[in-house]
C-alpha cells in the first residue's frame, strides 16, 4: 500500500504542478491533502480546482486546514476592524478568486485514517488532535506529543508548521509532510510526504522537489496579489522567499504599536524587511 501525503499548498500552482507530475508517477493506492490548499500565494482559485478534480476523478482526499477555515469563518463573520483587513489582505485576495467555492470547505474533514492489512491505523489531521492550528514540532517533550496525537496510532501525519521531519513517538510513527507551495525550513524546494506499508510495517520517506520558482514570482505579479501598497503581503512574499518564518517576529516587534496608531503600517514592513536584509 502506498500513500502520498501533500499539505500547505498555499496557492502555489507552479510548486502543485511539480508535485502531483511526481506523485502521478510514483503511482500511490491513495493520495491526501492535508489542508491548507489555499492562501498566502497568489493562485488559490487554481490550485483549489486542481484538488478538487482529482478528488472527483481520482479519489484523492482533503482534510479540512487553519487556512481553509478562516475563509469559512471570513464568510459567516466577516472583518472586525480596518486594521484587520489591512493585516489579512492576503486573505481578501483568496477569498475574492475563490468566489463561490468556500461554502465547500464546510464538508472537509478534521481527520482521515486508513487502515493496513493488520489494522493499524494510518491518521492524518493539519495540525493535532487538538486543533488545526496546534502545531506539532520536532523538537517537543514526549508528554506534550503524546498529548497531541492521543490517542496514538502507528503512524500520525501532521502538517501545518511546514517544516517536514519524521520522528518516533513511543510506538508511533511521527511525520510532518513538510509545504508543498511555502516551506519554512530554509528549503525552498517543495515537501510532500509517501507513506508505504510493506513487509508488514510501515515506513515513509520525505520528498523534495525543486520547481519553477521564477513562474511563481511571475504568478505573484501577474496576478496583482503582491503588489508595492499591499504591505502585509510583502511579509508573507519574503516568508515564501526566504523559506523561513518571519511573520510572527513582526508581530512581536509592531503590531500593537500599528494597532494604537504609533507607527503606519508601511513603516512597519519597510523597517522590518530592512532589518531582515541587515541580519543575512
Amino acid at each position: 500500500m502506498k500513500i502520498a501525503i501533500l499539505a500547505d499548498i498555499h496557492g502555489n500552482r507552479q510548486a502543485l504542478e511539480t508535485v502531483i507530475t511526481h506523485i502521478d508517477r510514483w503511482q500511490p493506492d491513495q493520495v491526501i491533502v492535508n489542508g491548507d490548499t489555499v492562501n498566502r500565494g497568489p493562485c488559490s482559485l487554481q490550485c483549489w480546482q486542481t484538488i478538487a478534480n482529482r478528488v472527483t476523478a481520482d479519489g484523492w482526499q482533503h482534510t479540512l486546514g487553519n487556512h481553509e477555515g478562516y475563509h469559512l469563518d471570513l464568510l459567516e463573520n466577516g472583518f472586525k476592524s480596518e486594521l484587520e483587513r489591512q493585516l489579512f489582505s492576503p486573505l481578501v485576495k483568496a477569498h475574492q478568486q475563490l468566489d463561490g467555492q468556500v461554502a465547500s470547505f464546510s464538508q472537509l474533514p478534521a481527520q482521515v485514517s486508513l487502515y493496513a492489512p493488520d489494522g493499524s491505523e494510518l491518521r492524518v489531521t493539519h495540525a493535532s488532535m487538538q486543533g488545526q492550528r496546534d502545531s506539532i514540532f520536532a523538537d517537543s517533550s514526549l508528554p506534550t506529543l503524546r498529548e497531541q496525537i492521543a490517542p496514538p496510532p502507528a503512524v500520525f501525519v501532521t502538517s501545518h508548521t511546514h517544516t517536514a521531519f519524521q520522528r518516533r513517538v513511543d510506538e508511533t510513527l511521527l511525520i510532518n509532510t513538510g509545504s508543498v507551495g511555502t516551506p519554512a525550513d530554509q528549503d525552498v524546494r517543495a515537501s510532500y510526504a509517501q507513506v508505504v506499508w510493506e513487509n508488514g510495517r510501515w515506513q515513509a520517506e520525505i520528498i523534495r522537489l525543486n520547481y519553477d520558482r521564477e513562474g511563481t514570482i511571475r504568478d505573484y505579479k501577474e496576478s496583482r496579489f503582491l503588489t508595492d501598497d499591499d504591505y502585509f503581503t510583502q511579509l508573507i512574499f519574503r516568508e515564501w522567499l526566504d523559506a523561513a518564518i518571519c511573520l510572527p517576529g513582526w508581530m512581536d516587534l509592531y503590531y500593537e504599536d500599528v494597532a494604537a496608531g504609533k507607527i503606519g503600517l508601511k513603516t512597519a514592513v519597510t523597517q522590518y524587511l530592512q532589518q531582515l536584509d541587515e541580519n543575512k
